[in-house]
């Protein structure tokens, strides 16, 4: 039966994980996450690509796919990582603040007072905001590594022969801060959960 060879399949690969496992499963727009935001990462090249003649059209399409992943972020929450879920939030945050700028300033542009008062404000805003990402990224990098630490403590009073193998999600860390802020390598909780304590 399907169900029985999905059982089979599972306790034969129960030692491996998937590294992009870090969204739900639960509902199919969850399950669609790692398209959504790969799309969500790569559509701004490609209106740049064929919008590159009307910066002014580029700034409204960057601002809507800021507002419409947001929305989407808050509602469904897809991710498994609150933290990483938070982190997200911020950076599509901030992203569009600097989105709403860039679109301000084209505007002005367009009447000729891009220079003006106006204009010097939003071009600091957008500066700001992109040093407000480089220290979000500092600070949950700071966050998740501290988080890496507890988990092998925790896991060392349970398990200590595994404890160590827990400070390989380090590693991972780094992965975690390029912009997608989902690639969740669970070591410590999969190695507790493929061997338990006493067995």
């Amino acid at each position: 039966r399907p169900h029985d060879d999905y059982a089979d399949f599972l306790i034969r690969w129960q030692s491996y994980q998937v590294v992009f496992r870090g969204f739900k499963d639960n509902l199919i727009h969850q399950q669609y996450f790692y398209i959504i935001y790969c799309f969500r990462v790569v559509s701004p090249m490609i209106i740049a690509c064929f919008v590159y003649q009307i910066p002014f059209m580029q700034t409204i399409f960057y601002t809507l796919i800021n507002i419409a992943i947001i929305i989407y972020l808050a509602l469904k929450r897809p991710l498994k990582s609150k933290t990483n879920w938070i982190q997200l939030l911020i950076i599509e945050g901030i992203t569009l603040i600097i989105n709403f700028s860039l679109f301000i300033l084209s505007a002005l542009d367009l009447g000729d007072a891009s220079t003006g008062t106006a204009g010097i404000f939003f071009g600091d805003v957008i500066i700001v905001g992109n040093c407000c990402l480089t220290l979000t990224l500092i600070v949950f990098l700071i966050l998740k590594v501290v988080n890496v630490a507890k988990a092998a403590e925790t896991l060392h009073k349970k398990q200590p022969e595994l404890a160590k193998a827990t400070l390989a999600q380090v590693f991972f860390v780094p992965i975690q801060q390029c912009g997608f802020g989902f690639e969740y390598v669970q070591v410590a909780r999969f190695l507790y959960e493929i061997k338990p304590p006493g067995t």
